[in-house]
């Protein structure tokens, strides 16, 4: 759980770019016409965790953003970016403000703001129990990447392969739930078929309970046509296993991949690791979680993952923790490359 000034540290961390999109607030080349006069052209600005208009000369982090364009005070401002970015509510009672503030009624009813639709875990748990890891899945994982199998079935990573599996997925899941809610899930077609390339992997995400929070695919096939990855049910950016650190203790080594098959190429190797999608799908409301353990990351050999391990360390930097690089040998593109060479040695 964070504390108070963990809190503080992560609101004012936020990408107040993010923040203003949360809010209705419409952002082109990071920037936005200012909600504090009238501005004919887009007068106000984003850069990482702060924001500013360059006709009022006002600025600052997320709660300050927060309290201007909703007219609130700093603690209704951080109960609600609380409640928007996933962060531990609790904290929320001790915030206060040593200038006096005028109380104002919480309202934002003059910004348009975007409905989030929650993600849908309940169909998403029915696909995962449905499916199984099929033969090209396998070769794929167990063949080709020499992955552990234990690690595979521990992670509920299941394949869609075929026709025939996909017929039957859709039969079952037109018998618990509604075509609409199938293809608002993205699930399914309006035409009626499934959304869901052939052959893929089902690719769960879950938290520290080990709830289901988001379903992806992965497309086995090399197309410049199809999407390698999907997003299913609704399903937000996040970190990918962190029901490890249920199993954890502050303190422990913890690896972080850029990518999913290299989190799984660390953990066949007997250690922890999370992973993200990619430099630009890092989920910053969720990091506050990593702190207190021994961060290592190991980013590919790219300016993809150059830019990604900056990303996150600034981040951390943010938020009080360290992160440390961890540099492959010359000529390995990544640790999945790298973990198959041990194998072959």
């Amino acid at each position: 759980m964070a504390s108070f000034d963990d809190a503080l540290n992560i609101l004012r961390a936020l990408n107040c770019e993010d923040v203003a999109k949360a809010y209705g607030l419409e952002v082109k080349g990071h920037m936005t016409h200012c909600f504090m006069h009238n501005d004919r052209h887009p007068s106000l600005g984003f850069k990482n965790n702060h924001w500013k208009c360059f006709v009022c000369n006002k600025g600052g982090d997320a709660i300050s953003l927060v309290m201007e364009l909703c007219k609130v005070s700093f603690k209704e401002a951080c109960i609600d970016l609380c409640s928007r970015f996933n962060i531990p509510l609790s904290v929320c009672g001790k915030l206060s403000y040593h200038q006096p503030l005028r109380r104002v009624k919480y309202s934002c009813s003059r910004i348009q703001k975007k409905e989030e639709v929650a993600f849908d875990a309940e169909v998403a748990n029915s696909i995962v129990d449905f499916l199984a890891l099929g033969t090209e899945a396998k070769q794929f994982l167990l063949g080709e990447r020499k992955l552990s199998e234990r690690v595979i079935n521990n992670l509920s990573i299941k394949s869609i392969e075929d026709g025939e599996t996909s017929l039957k997925l859709k039969d079952l899941l037109l018998l618990k739930y509604s075509k609409e809610r199938l293809v608002s899930c993205k699930i399914m077609k309006e035409s009626g078929g499934l959304n869901i390339n052939v052959p893929s992997l089902i690719i769960p995400y879950f938290n520290e309970k080990e709830e289901i929070i988001s379903l992806q695919t992965r497309y086995l096939k090399k197309s410049e046509i199809v999407p390698r990855f999907k997003l299913l049910c609704h399903s937000k950016k996040h970190l990918y296993n962190v029901e490890i650190l249920s199993r954890m203790k502050k303190g422990d080594r913890l690896y972080i991949t850029e990518g999913i098959t290299d989190c799984l190429a660390v953990l066949s190797t007997g250690n922890n690791a999370i992973a993200i999608q990619s430099a630009s799908s890092i989920p910053e409301n969720e990091l506050y979680i990593l702190s207190g353990y021994s961060l290592y990351m190991i980013p590919d050999q790219d300016k993809s993952g150059f830019d990604a391990f900056n990303k996150l360390f600034r981040s951390f930097l943010r938020i009080g923790s360290r992160m440390t690089k961890v540099n492959l040998p010359n000529g390995v593109k990544d640790f999945s490359e790298f973990y198959v060479s041990l194998g072959e040695k």
